[in-house]
């Protein structure tokens, strides 16, 4: 019993100090959001290298067994091993290439809407307008991305903040309750 114990107390523990490390990180986050998307580029770029290298490890592992999925494993460990120095070398280039490219995907999308609406008009008209708004915010949306990259840059890591914060804060909340359930056990064993 004292075991189990010592295991709920370490989880515990181990918690609160996840979400007071989550916490802190939110608040540098919201502080600097350029910088917390930097570093989600170095991070981004080591994950890219490490995957890479591991696909590379495989190709020499599987080449005799697997010819033709032996050598895709080959290609993608070689280009994420690329896209990774890209990204720890000259992250703010990377970055902007993605942002550009998010913002291509969604003129993409829109487009490819503005050709299939015709099939919402005839279901429905009021939804026909609705797409017809939403494809032209999708639009606008992308061309403000495509003219000022950081937009991007900035809400992205504003969101990554809240999602740390809100993160943070469950593993207080599960930490604490856990020390409360604790202690309510403790005192009513006493009476």
């Amino acid at each position: 019993m004292s075991e189990k114990k010592n295991k709920l107390k370490n989880r515990n523990i181990v918690s609160l100090l996840i979400g007071i490390i989550l916490i802190v990180t939110s608040i540098f986050t919201f502080i600097k959001p350029v910088s917390t998307f930097l570093m989600l580029s170095y991070i981004l770029g080591i994950v890219c290298m490490t995957k890479g290298t591991h696909f590379i490890y495989l190709y020499f592992k599987l080449r005799n067994e697997f010819k033709l999925r032996a050598n895709t494993i080959l290609v993608f460990g070689i280009i994420l091993i690329v896209a990774g120095i890209i990204f720890v070398v000259k992250p703010i280039f990377a970055n902007n290439i993605f942002t550009y490219l998010i913002a291509i995907w969604f003129i993409y999308d829109a487009i490819d809407n503005f050709i299939s609406i015709g099939e919402i008009k005839d279901a429905n008209p009021r939804l026909f307008i609705l797409s017809i708004i939403s494809n032209i915010l999708i639009l606008i949306g992308a061309t403000i991305i495509i003219i000022n990259p950081w937009i991007t840059i900035v809400s992205l890591s504003i969101a990554l903040g809240i999602t740390l914060l809100i993160s943070g804060i469950m593993y207080l909340i599960r930490s604490l309750t856990a020390i409360d359930k604790k202690e309510e056990k403790s005192s009513r064993n006493l009476h």
